[in-house]
């Protein structure tokens, strides 16, 4: 490859001249390690890549060592890219090897980097962006950061991840605010009736909307962009939690709308663990406290005033925007119809199957990558844990209604692969194995 998308002589100037007076070595280091190991990723173009062929992303399956298992697991951990992965351990080993100041304030320009990597990423500007360690703790920002008290009134979409649920409700217990839960059928009817659900329950003292864009439950898509323009006809502020669509679609923060945005590293953008994302809107930042409060916050904008964590993780920081150079590089308009792909076939199929209830939506424009199904008569957990001690497939049980099993399949996870996993879902429905 002669040159990576994105990859600059500015930028790389950038990671290698914070440190005056300090080796220059380990950053130029790992910036060469990440380029050598890309050089395996075929440079095209995003219509190059046909969706719906395994030898268009033979390439991209190779990035990845997953030791022979199917993984569809990247709604809750998805593995590193190989290019990430050797640009951290190569990180990793320069502050493991020398800790000290000098060679550590490499590392400031180097978080400058990854927010600038970001926010091209996710079409917003750098100074929205705050560095995190994931979901959960960019949600509890906002939960904590906003001026909120009795009187006022909080709508949550009942299909939000557990953590955002209890952050909210834990808040409003101490602050006296009214947390109201808006109920969601699965499978959910459509786009508009998610929206009309948020209407029907708002009243004048609204003054928040929480919801996933993406559910980790059911893989419904909110219409984020449509409650974004009816939030801020009301002066309801919206938080999106992208944790199952940063990495996986073609976000574009700008056109979405949304006040706050919230995201992990260790989904979608397959980066190292304990890096995440929040997103604030540059006219609301005056609005949100910060909750953590280390050195002090300045008022230079949304990462200096929230990034004051401690010590923190300064390589996976700065692998982190290695980790959004590598699926730059693929394309996320690309990404996210390879994962329609790969979801349509499990919904096909697995709808074939007897007593079979698939629980995401069939549209790929009102889904996403979580596919979640249930099996009449069939134990979803057991059913887990037997796909991996026999099958090396790689799930997650789900308790929607029912109960169910949690297939997320993303871009290291072949057609054929998928198919392998409705055949081993046929073994068990078809009771020729025992579970």
């Amino acid at each position: 490859m002669s040159e990576i998308r994105g990859w600059t002589r500015r930028n790389f100037i950038g990671l290698t001249g914070a440190a005056t007076g300090a080796s220059l070595l380990p950053l130029a280091a790992a910036d060469r390690t990440f380029a050598a190991a890309m050089r395996t990723i075929r440079p095209r173009s995003e219509a190059q890549r046909s969706p719906g062929n395994d030898s268009d992303w033979s390439d991209v399956l190779g990035a990845f060592d997953l030791g022979g298992r199917i993984t569809m697991n990247s709604a809750n951990l998805a593995p590193a890219s190989g290019p990430a992965r050797a640009a951290f351990t190569s990180l990793a080993a320069s502050i493991d090897s020398d800790p000290s100041f000098q060679n550590r304030a490499q590392f400031a320009d180097a978080r400058r980097v990854t927010r600038e990597r970001l926010a091209a990423f996710l079409k917003a500007d750098p100074e929205e962006i705050v560095l995190t360690r994931n979901t959960t703790e960019g949600n509890n920002f906002i939960v904590q950061g906003l001026d909120l008290g009795p009187g006022d009134e909080v709508l949550l979409s009942a299909h939000n991840h557990p953590s955002n649920m209890a952050s909210w409700k834990v808040r409003a217990d101490r602050a006296g605010f009214k947390v109201i839960e808006v109920p969601l059928a699965t499978p959910a009817p459509s786009p508009e009736a998610l929206l009309d659900g948020f209407r029907a329950a708002a009243t004048p003292r609204t003054r928040v909307v929480s919801y996933s864009h993406v559910t980790n439950t059911a893989g419904c898509r909110y219409p984020a962009r449509e409650i974004s323009e009816w939030a801020r006809e009301q002066n309801i502020l919206t938080l999106a939690d992208g944790a199952q669509t940063c990495g996986a679609l073609d976000v574009d923060l700008h056109d979405l709308g949304c006040d706050f945005y919230t995201a992990s590293g260790h989904k979608w953008p397959c980066s190292p663990r304990e890096v995440g994302v929040l997103y604030i809107r540059n006219d609301r930042q005056s609005e949100v406290w910060p909750s953590v409060v280390g050195l002090g916050p300045s008022e230079d904008g949304a990462p200096d005033r929230f990034e004051e964590l401690g010590q923190r993780d300064d390589a996976a920081l700065a692998a982190f925007g290695h980790a959004v150079l590598f699926l730059q590089e693929i394309g996320s308009a690309a990404i996210e119809a390879r994962i329609a792909a790969l979801t349509s076939l499990l919904k096909e199929e697995l709808s074939k199957l007897p007593g079979v209830t698939i629980y995401a939506p069939l549209a790929a424009d009102f889904s996403g990558g979580v596919v979640t199904f249930h099996v009449d008569g069939v134990d979803a957990r057991r059913a887990h844990e037997w796909l991996y001690r026999e099958r090396q497939i790689v799930s997650a049980p789900s308790g929607v209604e029912a109960g169910g099993i949690r297939f997320s399949p993303h871009i290291y996870t072949s057609l054929a692969e998928c198919e392998r996993a409705v055949e081993a879902m046929r073994e068990i429905i078809s009771g020729a194995v025992q579970i």
